[in-house]
């Protein structure tokens, strides 16, 4: 009976790491349809965080930060604007839905964010 109970954990366990590892594979497209709520110009940045905006938060945010921040983000910027400068950077540039959604997020924070050279 138990070599049963452990052969339906494998199998159940199995099937959710599967499904968790198809959502992390992001493309532009993909990342619209994440972040559209997300980016609205109504959303209060000030009120608790709607679940559903949870993912593509959180997906903004670890792109950034696994990046080492290679742009200059000024102090102050709140999570809502970073979200709204990817979502318009990506809405801008139709011709790159098919990328990965990392390299997207980079290229619009780079633009908006540049780094001054002295």
């Amino acid at each position: 009976m138990r070599p049963i109970l452990c052969l339906i954990g494998c199998v159940v366990f199995t099937g959710v790491c599967s499904a968790q590892t198809k959502v992390a594979v992001q493309n532009g497209t993909t990342l619209l349809a994440n972040c559209a709520h997300a980016a609205h110009d109504d959303v209060d940045p000030t009120a608790p965080m709607p679940q559903e905006d949870g993912f593509c938060y959180g997906y903004i945010l670890g792109v950034d930060d696994a990046s080492g921040r290679q742009h200059c983000r000024p102090e102050g910027t709140i999570l809502v604007q970073n979200v709204r400068v990817v979502v318009k950077w990506v809405k801008d540039h139709p011709e790159r839905l098919h990328e990965r959604a990392d390299r997207l997020i980079l290229q619009a924070f780079n633009n908006a964010f540049p780094c001054k050279v002295h």
